[in-house]
């Protein structure tokens, strides 16, 4: 449904908080297939990486967002997501 709002704007911008896996229930690649470049903002190292591996061109940023300074713990359920 984003992508159909947002379909005649060449050559966008996005930024991906929590972006996940690259392909699986990802908000971003009917952007990144048509071109669109990114910033993904993922703290899971796995999807990190895989992340560096399929979005070439775009930037991964391992981290959390927060409204706060700081660091948290980051409780991760393996293969989920979560």
């Amino acid at each position: 449904m984003l992508y159909r709002a947002l379909e005649a704007v060449e050559c966008g911008f996005y930024i991906d908080i929590g972006a996940q896996h690259p392909e699986i229930d990802s908000v971003s690649r009917a952007f990144f297939e048509r071109g669109w470049t990114g910033v993904h903002v993922e703290p899971v190292p796995e999807y990190a990486q895989m992340l560096r591996e399929a979005r070439p061109g775009d930037v991964v940023l391992e981290a959390a967002v927060s409204s706060e300074a700081g660091e948290i713990v980051l409780e991760v359920f393996p293969a989920t997501g979560l």
